[in-house]
C-alpha cells in the first residue's frame, strides 16, 4: 500500500483558473479523472511487480496520460498524449519545456514540484494551448510514484480537456501565464529589479544596493520594459500585481 502524506491543505499553482485541492489522504470518490487515476497507480504499481509493459498500462486511457522522472523527464506517454502535446511524435526522453506550449509549462513544472516535495495528489484546471495551437482548458491529476517500488519513476499525470474555446476567463488567464513564463526567462537581477520598481524604489536607491551605476540599473529597467512588451514602470507594477493577486508569485505587493 502507499504511504499518502502531504505538505499542505491548498496551494495555488501557477496559470491556474481555481486553487488547487491538495488531500491529506486518498483522492476522494466522485471525480472520475481522479478514479482513473488511482486505478492507473495500482496498475503501475502491479507491473513494477511483474516486470510488465508500463506503456500498455496507460496506453488504453482515453485521456493523456504520461509517467515522469523525478527531475521532469518524460519515461512513458500514451498515445493521446502524443498526439494532443506532442503533434502526434512521442514525448519519451524530452523535459516539458522542450515540447510543451509555453502558456502550459509554467503549471506543468510547479505542479511537478509540488509531487516530488511531498504531495501525494494534486488536482487542477488550467488554459493553455494544444500542439495545434488551439486554446484549450484542461484538468489534470497528479500522482506520486515515489513509494511503488521503482527507482526512477516518480510522477503519474492524467489530463483531459475540458473544452476548446476562446472563452473572456481563460484568455486572461492565458495572457497572465505567458508574462509569467517571460518573468520567469528573466536573469535573477533583472527579477529583482523588477520587484524593486514595482515597490517604488528609484533607480539611485536599487543601484547603490547592488553597488552598481544609475545607468546599469537604467538599463535594466528599459530590457525589462522591452521583455514584456510594456511602455513604463506602472504598468509593469500592474502586470507583477496582477501576477501576485493571480497566484503566480508573493512579491510583497
Amino acid at each position: 500500500m502507499i504511504s499518502v502524506r502531504v505538505k499542505a491543505k491548498v496551494i495555488r499553482l501557477v496559470g491556474n483558473v481555481d486553487k488547487v485541492a491538495v488531500l491529506d489522504g486518498p483522492p476522494q470518490p466522485g471525480s472520475s479523472l481522479a478514479d482513473e487515476g488511482v486505478q492507473l497507480v495500482r496498475a503501475i504499481a502491479s507491473a513494477v511487480t511483474s516486470l510488465s509493459d508500463l506503456r500498455s498500462v496507460i496506453e488504453p486511457s482515453q485521456n493523456c496520460v504520461y509517467i515522469k522522472s523525478a527531475d521532469g523527464q518524460i519515461l512513458f506517454t500514451n498515445s493521446n498524449h502524443d498526439r494532443v502535446f506532442g503533434s502526434g511524435a512521442t514525448s519519451t526522453g524530452r523535459y516539458s519545456k522542450t515540447f510543451l506550449d509555453e502558456t502550459v509549462v509554467p503549471v506543468s513544472e510547479h505542479s511537478d514540484r509540488l509531487i516530488t516535495n511531498g504531495c501525494a495528489f494534486v488536482q487542477f484546471q488550467n488554459p493553455g494551448r494544444d500542439s495545434n495551437g488551439q486554446i484549450v482548458l484542461l484538468q489534470t491529476v497528479k500522482f506520486s510514484l515515489l513509494g511503488i517500488g521503482h527507482p526512477k519513476l516518480a510522477i503519474l499525470g492524467v489530463t483531459e480537456i475540458l473544452e476548446v474555446a476562446e472563452q473572456e476567463p481563460s484568455k486572461r488567464v492565458l495572457s497572465l501565464s505567458r508574462s509569467w513564463h517571460i518573468f520567469t526567462q528573466l536573469d535573477e537581477r533583472d527579477r529583482k529589479c523588477a520587484a524593486m520598481f514595482a515597490h517604488g524604489e528609484k533607480t539611485k536607491a536599487i543601484a547603490e544596493k547592488f553597488g552598481v551605476t544609475d545607468k546599469t540599473i537604467d538599463n535594466r529597467r528599459v530590457g525589462i520594459l522591452k521583455a514584456f512588451g510594456l511602455n513604463n514602470t506602472m504598468e509593469l507594477t500592474r502586470l507583477l500585481c496582477r501576477l501576485q493577486d493571480n497566484g503566480f508569485c508573493d512579491l510583497g505587493l
